[in-house]
């Protein structure tokens, strides 16, 4: 059996049921420690509750991870603060961009002080390459829009170096998107660039900087070679 077949098995027995109905809140609780939404929904569906706190209840299971249970939650009670900074914080130092992206598609306008703003806009600087490696055009697009609508600054140096970051792991498509749709966040003038395109370990990827700087690929097809001897790379 798995999970949820296990638990609608033992709440056939009357006196389970009844424990669970005097101690609801804690097998509530329970039920979202478990991670899992089907148990979580069955629990919810005895209707043994009065009320449930779903902005607390978001607090202390955003940073699980579950999308699924986010969305859950949400869905119950779409007027709780997406915006707690502290949520927010660990949120994008866990990496579940998922979360973060639905997020700001459902509240657009961030609610927060000015102080806790800037602390945000500090967050998504430290994580803006990651960010932006993790997530795909449409939602890159829905970032930007998220950046501007909130007047949120992204940092010179991380604009400076975005073009050297997105082209080391070989994502032209990215950066022509960025581009296409904000150029004002892009850089090709990092003389660091053509030495970050060989990392990519793609010879179409070195030809596009160089094209892109207006530059002529014989002029560093022996730094090219020199790099594939010391890293191996054959292709």
């Amino acid at each position: 059996l798995g999970y949820k077949e296990t638990l609608q098995f033992f709440l056939e027995f009357r006196h389970i049921k009844l424990h669970i109905q005097s101690n609801i809140y804690k097998f509530i609780y329970c039920s979202f420690i478990s991670n899992n939404l089907e148990i979580i929904e069955t629990i919810i569906s005895l209707n043994y509750h009065n009320d449930l706190d779903y902005n607390i209840l978001f607090d202390n299971f955003c940073i699980h991870g579950n999308i699924k249970i986010i969305e859950y939650i949400y869905e119950k009670d779409n007027s709780i603060d997406l915006h707690n900074y502290l949520n927010l914080k660990k949120i994008i130092k866990n990496k579940f961009y998922d979360i973060f992206l639905f997020i700001i598609k459902k509240q657009q306008n961030i609610n927060l002080n000015y102080f806790y703003i800037k602390e945000f806009e500090k967050i998504i600087n430290e994580n803006y390459f990651k960010i932006l490696l993790n997530i795909d055009e449409e939602n890159i697009l829905i970032f930007y829009k998220f950046l501007h609508k909130n007047s949120l600054i992204i940092s010179t140096i991380n604009i400076y170096n975005l073009s050297n970051n997105l082209i080391s792991y070989g994502q032209i498509n990215k950066i022509e998107f960025i581009l296409s749709n904000f150029p004002q966040y892009i850089d090709f003038n990092n003389a660091k660039i053509i030495n970050d395109s060989f990392k990519s370990h793609n010879l179409k990827c070195i030809k596009y900087i160089i094209d892109k700087l207006n530059k002529q690929f014989d002029d560093y097809k022996y730094n090219i070679l020199h790099y594939s001897y010391l890293h191996g790379v054959k292709d």
